[in-house]
């Protein structure tokens, strides 16, 4: 230790409020911890048991001595607490011994009806911990358990609770084998006497609540009987008032919920009483806590409930009316009594500030979650509460629940629920109009459109006559409507690709006024925000998507919008002033790149005459910054050639214009690749030729661009697969090229791995592709043994 400095000159300067003094103090500190480590660490902690230290001394030497445990970096954590541990455990264990006795001495200290509870004594906890995370899974320390029990069976409160907080950082830390099994019960057993002493002090309960909250996570209630400690946790959750106590309460039902959520069960009657005590009552982070225990129970019961189908499922004797009684779940009656209550505190804070909607928006995940158990039998009391909010001062707060209760009842308890949103959506309110949009979507997102109109609560031409109305409405409305439009009409596509009879044709006699309002909808979203503007191009690509083209109303309404849709595309392109920033621009193209790409599938070769005016429209769209734009337009012009076909190589040559390796990216290249698939066995001979030549040259360009090899590896033994024989004439320079990538990777000792790895898999690709793609037996023997030969030079250096 050096002699020249003093440990409490260093911390007595070290605590001065003087920011000069302090600076002198820490260095002072950090010269002793660099020189001395063992020493400095006695000497820190024979000073926390030191009588007649001040205070502020006293709460740096426990904070110092905690920062020398352990790691401020985040970055640096794990390998930084490996080396203090192993500095620690070098140091000698008489000395160790004496630091820690010193560690267990202040506790009792703190707790002397002569002393204050120090602000150090948490600090002091910390450290206890810490030192047990370095020396008991050495088999050392063993004894620290047994003499926290010890302390435990103290009669002063202040070292129970100063006790309670080592326990709690100990389990926090998850230490292995900190407590041997048959101790566990005795541990458990303390901590619950702590809980159930009414004498003591409510920061003994609140500490001792924390610990238990850490006992459980760190046990999952194996090999022990939790009646008790379930019992205490209830109780004092429900005699204490307040916010921390309860609070750390519901924290630890939340743990037990997680993992057995049944150990409740024969406390159901106080489980409701402390909810309704949290939730009817005026404490904010009371309330969620309450709400998100609930919510662990719900997750946790439709978990089982699933389980109990899965097994049912199985036995194919039950009847299904049997598998319904049998999945009646024991918490349904307290979720009866849940659900008012949940309404009750979202329509309570629906009017407060943003920073405080944590309460409601739990609410409604817990509403959802409770649906789903409770299924068509939380419908009538949901529509009560809307019918009797409705035409209050909160008719938003209102409506809303009825969107989170939609994944329970069946859809013959949900098709009424459709007249009462259309007739919503014509309310003044804009934003009961938006919110009724928005669960509409819902609906439509959970159950097809279709399996709705059988219950014929509503026809499907009142659903498209209000949508079709309101898509041009507020955006905070439209938008919402052209949610349930895309939701709508994305149902009757995933049923024709289920494989059952298609019902798209049913939507055939709107296809043309949708398309005509979404358009509207379109143009006046310009100015507005992007997930406006980009809600009627979303719907309208699904629309379009599940058309039924046999009809050929729909099929004339799918080429009116393909050529409205190239209009606005010349004007997004080159009207001067239009559009009012370059942002927005680019917005747009994509919007438009994607919408004409749906169309290009949709109608397929019909385009073939107006091939040449989209590649004038999308060709410049790939020399953009926007990557989203680049990538929407080569998506579109690979979807053009595949409709076209072999005649799609008399336009390669305005394709090829914009074909180079600064404008080379993964996507455009696949596309490239897939539009040589196209024509490589069927084009004509002297349109596709001179365009693969042009190819082949750009590759072999890019092959200089370190990022590009082995994209453009990979990309080459597609080609050859696409061409065939037509690939012979590039073999001796594509050869020439492998074999240079070839020995580049071997003399590649290791500064880009990982990019060496990638070379040498796009390699292998390579040959494949060209084996595969060539017809002649010389040549394919050729591209073979240098296949082989590259294989065995790989497998000499690994």
């Amino acid at each position: 230790m050096d002699e020249s400095i003093d440990v409490n000159d260093a911390l007595t300067h070290a605590s001065n409020p003087d920011n000069n003094i302090r600076s002198i103090g820490e260095d002072m500190l950090k010269r002793l911890q660099n020189r001395d480590l063992p020493n400095f660490l006695l000497y820190l902690s024979s000073e926390l048991v030191r009588e007649g230290i001040p205070e502020e001394s006293r709460v740096l030497a426990a904070i110092t001595l905690k920062n020398s445990l352990d790691s401020k970096d985040p970055a640096l954590k794990d390998a930084h607490k490996d080396l203090i541990c192993l500095k620690w455990l070098s140091v000698d264990k008489s000395i160790r011994l004496e630091i820690k006795n010193n560690l267990l001495m202040t506790l009792e200290i703190d707790s002397r009806p002569s002393h204050s509870r120090h602000p150090s004594s948490k600090v002091i906890a910390e450290v206890i911990a810490r030192v047990a995370c370095m020396e008991i899974p050495r088999n050392q320390w063993l004894d620290l358990v047994g003499k926290l029990m010890d302390n435990m069976a103290s009669l002063s409160s202040s070292l129970k609770q100063a006790t309670l907080e080592v326990l709690q950082y100990i389990f926090k830390a998850k230490i292995p084998n900190v407590v041997k099994r048959d101790q566990v019960d005795d541990v458990i057993a303390s901590v619950i006497s702590a809980l159930n002493d009414e004498v003591l002090g409510s920061q003994v309960h609140l500490a001792a609540l924390k610990a238990l909250h850490n006992i459980f996570e760190f046990t999952k209630f194996e090999g022990h009987d939790w009646r008790g400690a379930i019992e205490a946790v209830f109780a004092v959750a429900y005699r204490t008032s307040g916010t921390e106590i309860p609070e750390a309460a519901f924290e630890c039902l939340v743990a037990i919920a997680s993992t057995c959520h049944t150990k409740f069960e024969p406390d159901v009657e106080v489980l409701m009483r402390i909810t309704m005590q949290a939730l009817n009552g005026d404490v904010e982070s009371l309330k969620v806590q309450c709400i998100k225990l609930w919510i662990t129970i719900c997750e946790k019961e439709i978990d089982w409930l699933e389980e109990e189908e899965e097994e049912e499922e199985e036995e194919e004797e039950e009847e299904e009316e049997e598998k319904e009684d049998k999945d009646e779940s024991y918490f349904t009656g307290l979720l009866y009594s849940l659900v008012p209550l949940l309404l009750q505190t979202y329509l309570n804070e629906e009017e407060r500030d943003l920073e405080q909607m944590d309460i409601w928006i739990i609410s409604m995940t817990c509403l959802g979650l409770a649906a789903r158990i409770l299924k068509g039998g939380v419908v009538p009391t949901v529509m009560h509460f809307v019918e009797e909010n409705m035409n209050g001062p909160h008719k938003i707060a209102a409506l809303s629940p009825l969107g989170f209760i939609l994944e329970g009842p069946s859809v013959k308890q949900l098709a009424p629920l459709v007249d009462l949103l259309l007739a919503l959506m014509e309310y003044q309110a804009e934003g009961v109009r938006g919110r009724a949009a928005w669960t509409l979507g819902r609906l439509f997102e959970l159950v097809d459109a279709h399996r709705i109109m059988r219950n014929e609560v509503v026809s499907l031409d009142r659903i498209m006559e209000l949508l079709i109305e309101r898509s041009c409405d507020v955006p905070q409305v439209s938008i919402e409507v052209h949610g349930a439009l895309y939701f709508l009409a994305r149902g009757y596509g995933e049923d024709a690709k289920s494989g059952s009879k298609s019902n798209s044709c049913e939507l055939s006699p709107f296809v043309k006024p949708l398309i005509d309002a979404l358009m509207r909808a379109s143009d006046l979203a310009r100015e507005t925000p992007f997930s406006f503007l980009a809600s009627p191009y979303k719907a309208l690509s699904e629309i379009v998507e599940v058309s039924d083209t046999r009809d050929l109303q729909v099929w004339e309404a799918l080429m009116g919008l393909m050529s409205h849709i190239m209009r606005r595309f010349n004007i997004v392109l080159h009207g001067h002033g239009a559009i009012s920033s370059l942002q927005r621009k680019n917005q747009l193209e994509v919007l438009l790149c994607g919408l004409v790409e749906v169309l290009i599938h949709k109608l397929g070769d019909t385009l073939e005459g107006s091939a040449k005016c989209l590649l004038l429209l999308l060709c410049p769209l790939l020399t953009r910054e926007s990557t989203s734009a680049r990538n929407g337009a080569a998506l579109a012009i690979g979807a053009l050639a595949h409709a076209i076909g072999a005649d799609f190589g008399q336009h390669m040559p305005m394709v090829l214009q914009y074909f180079s390796v600064k404008r080379l990216s993964p996507l455009y290249l696949e596309v490239i690749c897939d539009i040589c698939h196209v024509l490589g066995k069927e084009g004509k001979e002297e349109e596709v030729v001179p365009c693969f030549d042009h190819i082949m040259e750009v590759l072999y360009q890019g092959m200089v661009e370190l990022t590009l090899q082995p994209l453009i590896l990979s990309s080459i033994g597609q080609i050859a697969l696409s061409l065939g024989e037509k690939f012979e004439k590039y073999l001796p320079p594509v050869m020439e090229k492998l074999l240079v990538m070839e020995k580049a990777v071997q003399l590649d000792q290791d500064p880009h791995e990982d990019h060496s790895n990638k070379v040498r898999e796009a390699i292998c690709k390579a040959y494949h592709g060209i084996i595969r793609g060539i017809s002649d037996a010389k040549s394919g023997f050729k591209v073979g043994m240098a296949l082989l030969e590259f294989s065995e030079q790989e497998r000499k250096r690994r």
